[in-house]
């Protein structure tokens, strides 16, 4: 038994424990995704874009759907004179942040004046932002729990629901979770972390335009 132990000894102290590999470690975290989460994350964006328009369809047969009021129709109303050249809106009481007028605008004259237009670039824009929602969850929670992030993303009522409204709320989402995933691939420090920066940037920098009060987002990343 003594021979035994002192044998044992011997080899713990011929093969000392190896320090932990970093490499490893990062590794156990990779951001990149693998090939299924992210079938599974844009499958999930398909998913809700088929919601989203289920709802638009639906919500076309509602009286305010071509006769909006409220904010929609000062939105629209706005649109629809840039449309027709008063590019500066002069005159217009501007309550709103500026952007929102020119992209219901451009639609206009890309799609048509058509109520449900905007709607449906609304769906595809919410859509798209489910499966930027699970790339900026992957970096902090791993991919498969960004898939559970994602599906909440895809089915969450109010996204769904403010899809049929012309009012900017849809793009803000998409521009807070493009700010989010590029500031996170940007702390990374991943191969093209400036360009995230440089996104981060542009994805706030449209997220005031929109509303500015959203600049109050900035705050926590200046702590």
């Amino acid at each position: 038994p003594r021979d035994g132990a002192g044998h044992a000894r011997r080899c713990c102290a011929a093969a000392p424990l190896k320090p932990a590999d970093p490499t490893q470690a990062r590794r156990a975290r990779d951001p990149r995704p693998g090939a299924s989460p992210l079938v599974w994350a844009l499958a999930l964006g398909a998913l809700g874009l088929g919601l989203r328009l289920a709802w638009t369809l639906d919500a076309s047969r509602l009286p305010w759907f071509e006769l909006p009021q409220t904010d929609d129709f000062v939105y629209l109303e706005g649109a629809r004179r840039i449309a027709a050249g008063d590019v500066l809106l002069r005159g217009h009481d501007l309550r709103f942040g500026p952007a929102f007028f020119y992209v219901l605008a451009l639609v206009r004259v890309v799609l048509g004046a058509d109520p449900i237009a905007p709607r449906l670039v609304h769906a595809a824009v919410g859509a798209a932002t489910i499966p930027i929602v699970w790339d900026a969850a992957r970096r902090v929670v791993g991919p498969r729990w960004a898939l559970v992030t994602a599906a909440m993303a895809a089915v969450y009522g109010p996204m769904v629901f403010f899809t049929g409204l012309v009012l900017p709320e849809t793009w803000l989402v998409f521009f807070h979770a493009l700010f989010l995933a590029a500031v996170l691939r940007g702390l990374d420090a991943a191969p093209g972390a400036r360009a995230a920066w440089l996104v981060a940037g542009l994805a706030m920098g449209a997220s005031i335009a929109l509303r500015p009060n959203a600049a109050l987002l900035l705050l926590p990343a200046l702590v």
